[in-house]
């Protein structure tokens, strides 16, 4: 019934607006053939009215046609017996209602179609655990940042760019764990990395617990504190499971592109693959 009710509502309306039309246009032409004509015209006026017009607009007008056509009906001189006086002042109404509840529903679909344009949309760019854009979007960053530098160089600028990428160690053998336990850690990971980055850094999931952070050129010394202190914070994660608290080790890669690194850094692939090699040299403490 869920169903139904979901994805076709539009089509029950239509299938209710023929069934009344026909319905109606039969009882007219079979009975009172004298107003067959006229309750055709209403009902198109009815639906024509309420798609041109403000759905408020149209319940005045029908209540307006309703009062003024029973008013005419009641106390002017009119050569029609009473179903036919009856057919000629609701038929309007009606289909006025049938039009504003068939425009509604259109828009509701419309409107449905169109989030879930976007939350397709949303899924395919941003991972649902760390709420962090993806490879993909962390490929268009880089090569659209790297034609920056190229363009930056025949102008004579010192344009450049910071990559930062981070591991957790040992992620597989927590997840097999507690796979809930390993989101949850990864989204600790994820909201410390937004507090604590500079606003102008982008942070990408890339995947397999490995984080990239691209921004614009950072002086030593800030790279240096910025290092420092993601990794005092970092070490403050704790992965829980069974009331027992497990420490987390993490490696770290740096890449500094300039002018002079594009030949040899020319696509993201060459990035990422220099920089995942670098996270293997970098030396973990193992805890005891």
């Amino acid at each position: 019934m869920k169903l139904f009710s979901r994805f076709i509502k539009i089509e029950f309306a239509i299938f209710i607006l023929v069934l009344t039309v026909i319905a109606l246009l039969i009882f007219v032409q079979n009975s009172y053939s004298s107003i067959y004509f006229a309750t055709c015209i209403l009902m198109l006026l009815g639906l024509l009215t309420s798609i041109v017009l403000p759905n408020l607009l149209v319940t005045w007008v029908a209540l307006f046609s309703l009062l003024f056509g029973g008013f005419i009906m009641t106390f002017g001189l009119v050569y029609v017996t009473n179903v036919e006086r009856i057919i000629l002042v609701f038929t309007f109404s009606i289909f006025c209602a049938l039009g504003i509840w068939i425009k509604y529903l259109a828009g509701t679909r419309g409107s449905a179609l169109s989030a879930k344009d976007n939350i397709s949309t949303y899924i395919n760019h941003v991972n649902s655990v760390t709420k962090l854009k993806n490879r993909k979007n962390a490929e268009n960053y880089f090569m659209k940042y790297r034609k920056f530098i190229e363009d930056a160089a025949g102008k004579n600028l010192d344009v450049g760019m910071n990559a930062t990428c981070i591991e957790w160690v040992h992620s597989k053998q927590f997840k097999i764990i507690s796979d809930y336990e390993y989101k949850e850690v990864l989204k600790r990971i994820s909201d410390t990395l937004k507090k604590i980055r500079t606003p102008d850094e982008s942070i990408f999931f890339i995947n397999d617990a490995i984080f990239l952070i691209l921004s614009p050129k950072l002086t030593e010394q800030l790279r240096q504190d910025l290092t420092m202190l993601t990794r005092q914070e970092l070490d403050k994660i704790k992965f829980v499971n069974q009331n027992l608290e497990h420490d987390l080790q993490f490696r770290f890669s740096f890449e500094t592109i300039t002018n002079k690194d594009l030949d040899k850094i020319n696509s993201y692939e060459k990035l990422e693959k220099k920089m995942k090699r670098d996270l293997e040299t970098d030396i973990v403490v193992e805890y005891q």
